[in-house]
């Protein structure tokens, strides 16, 4: 049984994830010179209202202020990534149906994606054009990249519609929903 982590280092690895999932983890590292610069402030703010109190207490609170941008920043991120994950989901599936070939759809909509989502249909392309031609097996691997229950679901269909060509008209219903 291991120790419980403490509410600070909690809510840094919270911080950690959230900027690795919005694809901004590299970034961490300015977040906490930033929360460290501004303790410094709060606590020079406190000395020099002559309150001894104020200080780590504006210290605490202005340290804090990263994290709070880090929250806003990640949410912004996801809501866009939603956005462009049900606008590639529309074109993909759009040509699909009146295709029925999915990778030839694949291949001919890459220029239409939108730039974060794009990069997992290039994986799968490549993936199924270079590496493995099994296109069950490179489906599973793209539902994996993207954290989104409507995203699984739709994989999960493509993965289906791969024996029975007749299930993809259900694709249109889960991209409805997202």
């Amino acid at each position: 049984t291991r120790q419980p982590k403490g509410r600070l280092a909690a809510t840094v690895d919270d911080a950690k994830e959230m900027l690795a999932a919005a694809g901004m983890g590299e970034r961490i590292g300015v977040y906490k010179w930033a929360a460290f610069v501004l303790a410094v402030i709060g606590l020079l703010i406190g000395m020099a209202l002559d309150n001894i109190l104020a200080g780590p207490v504006l210290a605490m609170g202005l340290a804090c202020t990263p994290l709070i941008v880090i929250r806003i920043r990640t949410g912004d991120y996801i809501r866009s990534l939603h956005e462009k994950l049900e606008s590639a989901m529309g074109t993909v599936t759009n040509s699909y149906i009146s295709s029925s070939d999915l990778i030839g759809t694949v291949e001919s909509n890459l220029h239409l994606l939108p730039s974060p989502v794009d990069d997992v249909f290039r994986q799968f392309y490549a993936e199924t054009q270079l590496i493995d031609s099994d296109v069950v097996k490179a489906l599973r691997r793209m539902r994996e990249r993207i954290n989104n229950r409507y995203w699984r679901d739709w994989c999960d269909v493509l993965v289906q519609c791969q024996r029975d060509r007749q299930l993809r008209y259900a694709l249109p219903g889960i991209v409805s929903r997202l």
